[in-house]
């Protein structure tokens, strides 16, 4: 039985676990030098004050995570989802629009008005934030800087 519950600082390590099998692998190919690395960057979210973030388990052990943050704006909060992920092993059962609607019950009852998230084009990511009801923005783009 799945079990949804908010985010706890004592489930970093596990999490970070999960975050360098589901990424280590295709279609991402991640290659981070160490779990402090990893855990680093996944601190750097949950240390924000506005930080949200929610797990999914199965028999005690974590499956899913959810990290992001709080934006206030003229127009009211948005969630912004800074990362999502789900057990390789366990994609495509429905485990993450499960959790996606869990989210998206706490965030209603906080007043959060939508969700925000970047993900990659053309690879699965893309087709089930569609399936849950994502939508690619007309009225923005992303863009980068590498001439520092």
């Amino acid at each position: 039985m799945l079990e949804f519950k908010k985010f706890e600082d004592s489930y970093l390590d596990e999490c970070t676990r999960l975050f360098l099998k589901v990424y280590s692998v295709e279609p991402w190919n991640d290659k981070w030098e160490s779990f402090e690395q990893a855990r680093d960057y996944l601190l750097e979210f949950i240390n924000n004050p506005v930080f949200s973030g929610y797990i999914v388990s199965k028999d005690s052990k974590i499956i899913g995570v959810c990290l992001g943050h709080q934006r206030s704006w003229w127009s009211g909060k948005s969630y912004y989802m800074n990362e999502f992920f789900i057990d390789n092993d366990l994609q495509g059962q429905g485990i993450g629009t499960q959790f996606i609607d869990f989210i998206k019950k706490n965030l209603i009852v906080q007043g959060i008005k939508g969700i925000v998230l970047i993900t990659e084009k053309g690879i699965p990511a893309e087709m089930f934030y569609k399936k849950n009801y994502f939508q690619v923005s007309q009225s923005n783009i992303f863009m980068v800087c590498n001439k520092l």
